[in-house]
C-alpha cells in the first residue's frame, strides 16, 4: 500500500491499495463536503423516524401535559424517560451501525450521495468495525462534539474522524461510470 495521494486531475485525495492478486487499486477518499450531506441526510430520516415514533406513542397513551401532571405518578415518568433514552441511542448508534453492516458500508445518507465505508486496505468492513467506529460518534459528531470531528476529518491525511482511527476504516466515494466512459 502507497498511501494517499492527490490526483492532480480533480485535486481529490487517493488511497492506493494493493489487492491479494498484486493489482493496485485507486479509491478516492471523501471528503468533508459529502460526509456532511450523508450525516445530514441521515440526520432528517433518524429524527423523522424518532418524531413520529413519539407522536405514535403519545397518541397511543392520549397523554398530555394535565395527564402527567394529574397522575403524580414518578414511575411512569421513569418509565418514559428510559423509554426516550432507549430510541434515542436506537437512533443515534443502532441506525448507522446496522445499516452500515447490513448494506456494506452504507447508510441510506451514504448510499445517496455515493459514498461507502471500508476497512484501510479497502475491504469490507464488519459488524464490529461499524460497531466500533459508531460508538465513538458521541465524540466527533454529536452537538458542539460536532467540531472535534470536523477538524479531524479537515486535518487527517485520510480524512479520517476519530471512529475511523479506532475501527482502522476509511470513507471512499463510489464513481458509477459509463460503459460509454470505459472504452
Amino acid at each position: 500500500m502507497t498511501g494517499p495521494a492527490i490526483n492532480p486531475d480533480s485535486m481529490a485525495f487517493h488511497e492506493t491499495v494493493e489487492t491479494p492478486e498484486q493489482v493496485q487499486l485507486q479509491l478516492e477518499l471523501a471528503g468533508l463536503g459529502t460526509r456532511s450531506i450523508a450525516f445530514i441526510l441521515d440526520a432528517l430520516i433518524r429524527y423523522g423516524v424518532l418524531i413520529s415514533v413519539l407522536v405514535a406513542i403519545m397518541l397511543m397513551f392520549s397523554l398530555t401535559k394535565e395527564d402527567f401532571v394529574m397522575a403524580n405518578s414518578h414511575v411512569m415518568g421513569h418509565i418514559i424517560v428510559i423509554g426516550l433514552i432507549i430510541l434515542f441511542f436506537a437512533a443515534e448508534w443502532i441506525y448507522y451501525a446496522v445499516f452500515e453492516w447490513y448494506w456494506n458500508g452504507q447508510t441510506p445518507g451514504k448510499r445517496a450521495v455515493h459514498i461507502r465505508v471500508l476497512k484501510d486496505g479497502g475491504g469490507p468492513i464488519s459488524f464490529l468495525d461499524s460497531a466500533l467506529r459508531n460508538l465513538l460518534r458521541p465524540i466527533d459528531s454529536t452537538g458542539p462534539m460536532c467540531a472535534v470531528g470536523i477538524l479531524f476529518i479537515f486535518f487527517s491525511r485520510k480524512n479520517k474522524r476519530p471512529g475511523d482511527f479506532a475501527a482502522r476504516t476509511i470513507v471512499v466515494r463510489e464513481r458509477r461510470h459509463m460503459l460509454s466512459q470505459i472504452l
